[in-house]
């Protein structure tokens, strides 16, 4: 058996159940080189070792890719970015007026099943939080007569425990610094 390789030529003897091994001669750049080539029974180590090193790479893949849970992190990070999600369930109040988000539950996947009052309900086309640099963020949009398209972009802040961002009241074209209080 032989193959050519750039400037390498290869020869080898095939092994079988007979032979203790073969052996190999690499002609490269005008120098022959001898090598001895793994035994049978190194041969299905290698070879298992290989199918089992191909078989996890792709179980992980195929984990990530129909999305699969990332294992539960313990970090100190972690867990204080999961406290913070708890925290947003409630009842807020913004400071400068009668305006309420409720938010009845903050789920896993960045969902908020949440309602906005002005002091009637206005209805909540999109709710959302994220966690971006260790920052807990909340964007609201409202769908409603007077409302197409009013939004609030919030960011919670641990030591206040408030919420506190941006509100851009889309009739208008206007954006507002407000914050919310925990009722």
């Amino acid at each position: 058996m032989s193959a050519f390789f750039g400037e390498t030529l290869i020869f080898g003897l095939g092994s079988n159940s007979d032979t203790i091994g073969s052996i190999l001669i690499i002609r490269n750049k005008g120098k022959n080189i001898m090598r001895n080539t793994p035994t049978a029974s190194q041969q299905k180590q290698i070879v298992g070792l290989a199918v089992a090193v191909i078989s996890g790479a792709a179980v992980l893949l195929s984990n990530s890719a129909f999305g699969a849970e990332p294992p539960v992190a313990t970090s100190q990070d972690a867990i204080a970015a999961s406290a913070t999600q708890a925290q947003l369930i409630g009842r807020w109040r913004r400071a400068d007026g009668g305006y309420i988000i409720e938010v009845r539950h903050a789920s896993t996947d960045g969902k908020l099943d949440a309602d906005y009052y002005n002091p009637r309900p206005i209805h909540v086309a999109r709710a959302e939080w994220t966690n971006k640099n260790g920052k807990l963020q909340v964007y609201i949009e409202l769908r409603d007569i007077n409302y197409p398209g009013s939004n609030y972009a919030l960011q919670y802040d641990l030591d206040s425990k408030r919420l506190a961002g941006n509100y851009y009241q889309a009739v208008q074209g206007t954006n507002f610094k407000v914050e919310f209080v925990r009722q």
